[in-house]
């Protein structure tokens, strides 16, 4: 009888130890939250996560409008944005493990109708690997798109004609319309629709039952507006796009749980075997990639990094900014979702805070550790950060940073990001040039003028630098 008490006791310490975590990673995930939407990166945003196989916590935070200042919970419906992408992908890999297409093939092969390019064969690998070379929106109107397109031939007659950016295979070039030449290589192979072969084979198999494609004009309940922040830091309405030009690659919605399952899915190899999901982490190592990318999927982090292999992807287009993280040997999802647009870096940054709330391993170094660091503590914290961290980031990832604050209002945020370009980066032209905007945007004409003329002397054929620059001394 004593050992049975002392057994129920033990049980009941470890349940009690057990419940006392969950609750306490449900409130510092809260608390995330409603600091980023104090912070006022994101109007409304929603989030999950899940470890081993359980919902650890979901939650919400913001308004789905200002108007209606009505909250954000974790059923938010919204888009998933480019996370599409890897759902195609996964659906792709299907109808390559049941052979009934080739990852090497010509995709005229399923596609008939697709011309033929001087540049060379575009593969269906090729499309996967963003390294077709077919290019992305050709203009504001296009990325923006109003039109209708009832069907996904309709959508690639847009851009079928067009020459190719470079040789298929040569080089990474992010583009959507790759995603949706898939989505039609998916219906000629299964002879169904895209939206009724992905709820079948891939969205009813996570348990997705939120997802489905985006109706242009159709209300849905507990949907937000769509919104981003001016150069002022003003939440205004973003543009209300029709998605049916990009429907495989960022025409669906869904909500942060249903993210949630479909990396659960993922990583139980409910979708694909595990030997086909290696084949998509396989890393091309193109030239011009900004992250390394395999098929669907960036590959955020190997196996050799505390965190362990991290898979996923994130969105951002009108109104929406989103982020998937799988820790494949952590047993870990993370799935961020936001009504604003151009939020990337914040959504990502609060996708990582996530999940180091219950993964035992620090994550790796960051474009967005570096944005929380500045955005938060100012540039000093920030550059004692890089050097206590050993971070290094191209010249490429810290402009873009910059210019993430620039565009958002953020401009003591961009002085301070473009100061450490200068740092590292003393022999760039355009470490200057970029500094010198800054500058001139926060009203400040000498250290305007003297960044661009430190430009201009490493770069005597930075002609808009010059043009700025006679413009400055002349008033």
């Amino acid at each position: 009888m004593k050992i049975f008490i002392s057994t129920l006791i033990s049980l009941f310490l470890i349940y009690q130890a057990s419940w006392s975590q969950v609750a306490s990673t449900s409130q510092k995930a809260n608390d995330l939250l409603k600091e980023y939407v104090q912070l006022r990166e994101v109007l409304g945003v929603s989030a999950g996560i899940y470890k081993d196989g359980k919902l650890v916590w979901k939650g919400g935070a913001g308004h789905l409008n200002p108007e209606r200042q009505k909250p954000v919970n974790s059923e938010m419906l919204h888009r998933s944005a480019s996370i599409t992408k890897s759902m195609t992908a996964v659906a792709i890999m299907q109808l390559y493990e049941q052979k009934k297409l080739r990852l090497n093939d010509p995709i005229q092969k399923y596609l008939p109708w697709f011309p033929t390019k001087k540049k060379g064969v575009i593969t269906v690998k090729h499309l996967l690997q963003n390294s077709s070379g077919i290019t992305a929106y050709q203009s504001r109107a296009e990325a923006r798109n109003q039109k209708n397109f009832p069907t996904l031939r309709d959508a690639i007659n847009v851009f079928k004609d067009r020459e190719l950016a470079h040789k298929p295979g040569t080089a990474f070039r992010y583009t959507t319309y790759g995603y949706v030449v898939l989505g039609a290589i998916i219906e000629s192979v299964s002879g169904m629709r895209y939206r009724d072969y992905m709820k079948k084979n891939v969205w009813d198999k996570a348990g997705m039952s939120h997802t489905d494609v985006e109706i242009y004009g159709k209300k849905y309940a507990n949907k937000p507006g769509l919104y981003t922040k001016n150069a002022k830091g003003e939440f205004i309405k973003d543009d209300d796009t029709n998605l049916s030009l990009k429907i495989p690659g960022g025409g669906v919605q869904c909500t942060a749980e249903d993210l949630l399952k479909f990396g659960q899915a993922v990583l139980d190899h409910k979708l694909i075997k595990a030997s086909t999901l290696d084949l998509m982490m396989q890393d091309p190592k193109l030239p011009k990639s900004w992250s390394p990318y395999g098929m669907g999927l960036f590959l955020y982090s190997g196996k050799d990094a505390p965190s362990g292999r991290v898979i996923g992807h994130n969105g951002s287009q009108s109104g929406t900014a989103t982020q998937l993280f799988i820790f494949l040997d952590k047993k870990v999802v993370i799935s961020v979702m936001a009504n604003t647009g151009r939020a990337w870096i914040a959504v990502s940054s609060l996708a990582n805070e996530l999940g180091q709330l219950v993964i035992d391993a620090p994550l790796q170094s960051t474009v967005e550790s570096l944005w929380k660091i500045i955005r938060t503590k100012g540039g000093k914290a920030a550059e004692a950060w890089l050097g206590k961290s050993g971070a290094s980031f191209s010249e490429g990832q810290i402009n873009n940073l910059g210019y993430y604050f620039f565009r958002r209002g953020r401009i003591q945020g961009a002085i301070e990001t473009f100061k450490l370009y200068v740092k590292m980066y003393p022999k760039s032209w355009n470490a200057y040039d970029s500094l010198g905007e800054a500058y001139l945007k926060a009203g400040n004409k000498a250290l305007a003028i003297q960044n661009y003329r430190k430009s201009i002397e490493l770069n005597p054929k930075n002609t808009q630098g010059i043009k700025v620059l006679k413009t400055l001394q002349h008033k």
